[in-house]
């Protein structure tokens, strides 16, 4: 230090503060398939963290904290992402409020104060689909207020609309679904009840309940009728036909079938989400708030017979006025006009509820897996290089997928019965 000059400035060491903690994350296992590595719902996810050994001051082992909080009950591995990542954000508030996860407590700064407001059951439900309706889509609100108004005309008749909620029971809501059990599927007595089990948690977190017991009341067996593929055979017709009667609905479901989108999901086209130039298509989708689908050399053509680059950017795709052009409506109602429009080819050829528009792209789906087997990929390859096309968020749920619509289309089987009777 004797050779620095004097008149040198102070310099000012700033020590980086040590943390307690590491920042959560979220451990996504893989499996490898083929030489690459796919995420997996086979094995346990989490969130984790260390925190500092308050005898050792460092972290080791013992200081990792894994938090499941009901992340793997999630089927999808978009749903344990979307979970995962809200308890991170979680965990992290909780890490920064002081949490001390060997003791499991956190310090207490302030007295908490509670809206302790009794509502009456009308109240209280009013309240809670006001809150949930920031975060629910327009279609799922619909649905859910629907249903749950139906529930207060329910409360209405049988004189318990006006009492407290918090004096709201179980049988309630099961006297509720006995009588919706006499007139209507079980499929709908379960959607009836899913829809008030999603407002009264919310009353629950609105202090309004104590319990969310809609939960344990035990659902319908229903077989829900599912959308049946359609043979090569039967497409070739509804071509033909729809050729002659209605070429606009034929591009609609070409769209569809090409893409893989489904039918709420065409409807949301518009011009401007049609990029020719790169072959992207860009949208909202059922599970991702913007996804991007590759436009085939079919799909292309499609689009350049509508001649897209000279409509307005903003226009719907697909509207009654069979071209591109503003409609505005709630998406049920234009997934309806469509579904209506498609109830002529059903009766021209004689075609039962388990068919509709969404059949095609099951056909479509068992079109290209079986031709990447007769291409002589491995079962598992052909279904890595399906995820991508049908946008499936995992192996698991593409092979059931494809199990269950390859069922409804057995293979010839001819040659396997050896018995001459």
């Amino acid at each position: 230090m004797q050779f620095v000059p004097k008149n040198v400035p102070k310099l000012f060491i700033l020590v980086p503060l040590k943390m307690d903690y590491t920042i959560p994350k979220l451990y996504i296992p893989k499996i490898e398939v083929n030489g690459k590595k796919v995420t997996t719902l086979k094995k346990r996810w989490c969130v984790y963290f260390y925190f500092r050994n308050p005898i050792t001051k460092k972290y080791d082992s013992r200081s990792k904290f894994k938090f499941f909080l009901g992340i793997n009950r999630y089927k999808t591995i978009s749903g344990r992402k979307l979970f995962g990542n809200a308890l991170i954000g979680d965990l992290t508030e909780m890490l920064k409020e002081g949490y001390d996860p060997y003791n499991n407590t956190i310090p207490i700064k302030q007295k908490l104060t509670f809206d302790t407001e009794k509502r009456s059951v009308k109240d209280a439900i009013d309240k809670a689909i006001a809150d949930k309706k920031l975060t629910w889509a327009t279609s799922t609100a619909e649905g859910i207020i629907f249903r749950v108004t139906k529930f207060l005309d329910f409360a209405e008749k049988h004189d318990f609309i006006n009492d407290s909620a918090s004096e709201l029971k179980r049988v309630h809501v099961i006297e509720f679904l006995n009588t919706i059990k006499k007139k209507e599927t079980s499929t709908s007595v379960n959607n009836y009840r899913g829809a008030i089990s999603s407002v009264f948690s919310q009353m629950v977190q609105n202090n309004d309940l104590e319990y969310n017991f809609v939960k344990d009341v035990r659902k319908e067996k229903a077989t829900p009728i599912k959308n049946h593929p359609f043979t090569n055979q039967q497409i070739a017709e509804i071509k033909k036909y729809l050729q002659i009667k209605d070429p606009y609905l034929l591009q609609f479901i070409r769209v569809l079938a090409y893409s893989f989108l489904r039918n709420r999901e065409v409807i949301r086209l518009r011009v401007q989400d049609v990029d020719l130039k790169n072959n992207i298509i860009s949208i909202k989708t059922k599970t991702k708030a913007l996804d991007r689908v590759y436009i085939t050399k079919q799909l292309k053509t499609i689009f350049e017979e509508m001649d897209l680059q000279n409509c307005n950017p903003s226009d719907y795709i697909f509207t009654p006025e069979n071209k591109p052009s503003n409609w505005i409506a709630p998406e049920k109602s234009k997934t309806d006009h469509f579904s209506f429009r498609f109830k002529k080819v059903k009766q021209e050829f004689n075609f039962g509820v388990e068919y509709g528009i969404y059949s095609f792209r099951h056909s479509f789906a068992i079109n290209v897996f079986s031709d990447f087997l007769k291409q002589g990929f491995p079962e598992a390859e052909a279904m890595v290089k399906m995820l991508p096309i049908t946008r499936h968020d995992s192996i698991e749920g593409l092979r059931n997928y494809l199990r269950d619509k390859q069922k409804m289309l057995p293979k010839d089987f001819t040659d396997n019965i050896t018995i001459d009777f």
